[in-house]
């Protein structure tokens, strides 16, 4: 008789339908699926810990464009860490991966893919399988991919020089403050915009050297006192629709405004006069687009740089709550609640 065939369980999202009168957690079921198996150079990893992020949801609601498997159900899931549990033949000696060793594997394109890190087991060419060291926990190590990637990637995009000034919105956000934390470790300067008073003392707590309230201040001309009339090097921005003009607004002329998400609609409005008469560029940023430019040898020193800086300290990121794997639909409620606090993380 044949050996019973290993499964494991994963979280499956069954209806991604737009007009569909499910909730998100009604989208989703707990399954037992088929345990793959480490091909040559391939590493079968047992996750351990994954966070609950915003595209994860939007994929849920059928509303994030890039998240278009095959076929349904697919797996949710950006990133998150565990442990190395099947080696493929060459590996060890090619990667020196062994067993039992914490680590984050770069999962191939979840979103096309649809087999994410909502589940027990996933695997991953040994190349995407990067070592986390003993001083970097579990929770950070979860979150290595995501927000730090972004944040370093849009950074060397801007190309600031050391006091200069770059300007970004819903700076109160997980990446948001991730900006602050590496912009200050590299002597950057940050003009940080958000909706509420109290988030200022928290973001100076991060090294942010200007906040602003924009619900109360005018921000072009605030940046304008800031700066000495210099303005911005170059802009952030999240929310989209006219907010997108007032980022552009408040950078240099000929500087660069990067937008990576729209918060505010599916629509921008970058202001006729900051494109013509001033010269701001305007671009879209999507890590996995940026990462396709990349060589394997810069992958790995970029994805070696951010380690570093979780390493050190630099980047930390939060955790607002942690929830089993099998209480995944709570977890997305908590995850709708806790807004900039942290991370919600689903857990073995």
């Amino acid at each position: 008789m044949a050996p019973a065939m290993a499964m494991h369980r994963a979280v499956q999202v069954r209806d991604v339908k737009k007009g569909s009168t499910a909730t998100l957690t009604e989208r989703l079921q707990l399954a037992m699926v088929a345990t793959p198996r480490a091909q040559r150079g391939e590493v079968v990893v047992h996750m351990l810990c994954r966070p609950v992020h915003p595209a994860d949801l939007l994929s849920l609601a059928g509303t994030y464009p890039p998240w278009q498997p095959p076929c349904l159900p697919a797996t949710l899931g950006l990133e998150g860490m565990g442990v190395v549990y099947e080696l493929g033949e060459g590996v060890k000696e090619e990667y020196g991966l062994k067993e039992g060793q914490r680590v984050f594997p770069y999962i191939p394109r979840p979103d096309l893919e649809g087999q994410g890190s909502w589940q027990e087991f996933v695997v991953a060419p040994a190349q995407d399988v990067f070592p986390i060291p003993d001083s970097v926990s579990d929770h950070t190590a979860a979150q290595f991919y995501v927000n730090p990637w972004s944040t370093l990637a849009m950074l060397r995009e801007l190309n600031p020089q050391k006091g200069d000034y770059i300007i970004q919105s819903a700076a109160a956000s997980t990446l948001g403050r991730m900006i602050i934390q590496v912009a200050h470790h590299l002597g950057f300067k940050t003009i940080n915009l958000v909706r509420r008073n109290k988030q200022k003392s928290e973001l100076r707590a991060l090294g942010a050297d200007e906040v602003i309230n924009y619900t109360e201040e005018n921000v072009v001309q605030r940046v304008k006192k800031i700066t000495h009339d210099k303005m911005a090097h170059g802009g952030l921005d999240c929310i989209g629709g006219n907010f997108t003009k007032t980022v552009m607004s408040s950078v240099r002329k000929g500087g660069l405004v990067m937008v990576y998400a729209s918060l505010g609609g599916q629509s921008l409005q970058p202001g006729l006069a900051n494109l013509m008469f001033r010269d701001v560029r305007l671009h879209g940023f999507w890590l996995s687009n940026w990462l396709d430019r990349l060589s394997p040898e810069q992958l790995r020193e970029f994805s070696s740089a951010v380690m570093k800086l979780l390493a050190s300290g630099v980047i930390h990121t939060r955790t607002a709550d942690v929830f089993p794997l099998a209480q995944v639909e709570q977890a997305i409620l908590r995850s709708q609640e806790v807004g900039g606090a942290g991370k919600v993380l689903l857990v073995n």
